[in-house]
């Protein structure tokens, strides 16, 4: 089961109107919808995470080697079980480690450790875990000096250097609601910016988020695939196509061939 959905998507609509040659704002809605769609679709077909997100397997007994599907995935967050008294307990990260040199990567004991026992019930052991492409940093993290708690909410960084449009980390003490996440710069100027989600289609509010302390914002980017990203942005134009069809009552489910083959360049075919 999923956690924690996706913050962005591997493309925005200003990269898929761009690529379809869409210059209005008629359909800005539409596609944006599409490409979470988009997204959610080719995550299903390959059995992989795009965009990182964090997954919870559930077993009901412990085993040497579990499995963790839906690759590539990136660490291991927590494994849990229930005890023989009730209780909900965390193994030690020292006694486990991740081994992601297989297509479907797993978590085991480390040498001379075994999993504890866990209590005969559905759902004893519980793994939680990060997966999605890599998050790589293009450059150094710029110190954040100012959040305002306003709509729109405004950064100020002295001489940050981003563009509108590319895609930051947070790494923020005080304003909670923002640590962590991955965001769009919006309305830039020298010393300040604004943050937007997904489409990067309007600013967003903090009014409503605690204090801001301290933090630095990165210009960071997601290794998914190229082949995969045009395999996104083309299924977004061929459902945007069909859209009067779908809103005249036709249940448009076809995938395009030739996309589906894209997408099958990176499907995990296969458990073994």
């Amino acid at each position: 089961m999923i956690i924690t959905h996706p913050t962005v998507e591997p493309v925005t609509l200003t990269e898929v109107k761009t690529q379809l040659g869409i210059t209005d704002t008629n359909s800005d809605t539409v596609l944006t919808r599409h490409i979470t769609e988009a997204r959610k679709w080719a995550e299903g077909h390959m059995r992989r995470s795009l965009m990182p997100q964090t997954h919870e397997r559930r077993l009901d007994a412990f085993v040497d080697c579990i499995e963790l599907p839906l690759p590539p995935v990136v660490s291991v967050a927590s494994v849990k079980y229930i005890a023989s008294d009730g209780t909900l307990t965390t193994v030690d990260a020292a006694d486990y480690t991740l081994d992601t040199t297989p297509l479907v990567p797993f978590v085991r004991p480390v040498y001379g450790v075994d999993w504890p026992s866990a209590r005969d019930e559905s759902s004893a052991v519980r793994v939680q875990y990060v997966a999605g492409y890599a998050v790589s940093a293009l450059a150094p993290a710029k110190t954040i000096s100012a959040i305002t708690a306003a709509t729109p909410g405004v950064v100020t960084s002295a001489a940050h250097g981003f563009a509108d449009g590319d895609l930051i980390l947070l790494d923020v003490v005080g304003m909670t609601e923002l640590d962590g996440a991955l965001y769009r710069v919006y309305a830039k100027d020298t010393n300040t910016f604004q943050l937007a989600k997904l489409s990067n289609d309007g600013a967003i509010s903090t009014a409503s988020f605690t204090a801001f302390t301290s933090g630095t914002a990165q210009k960071v980017s997601v290794a998914v695939p190229e082949i995969v990203i045009n395999a996104i942005i083309v299924l977004c134009g061929h459902w945007t196509n069909y859209q009067s069809r779908i809103e005249g009552g036709n249940f448009i489910t076809r995938v395009p061939v030739a996309v589906e083959q894209m997408f099958d360049t990176e499907k995990v075919w296969a458990i073994t």
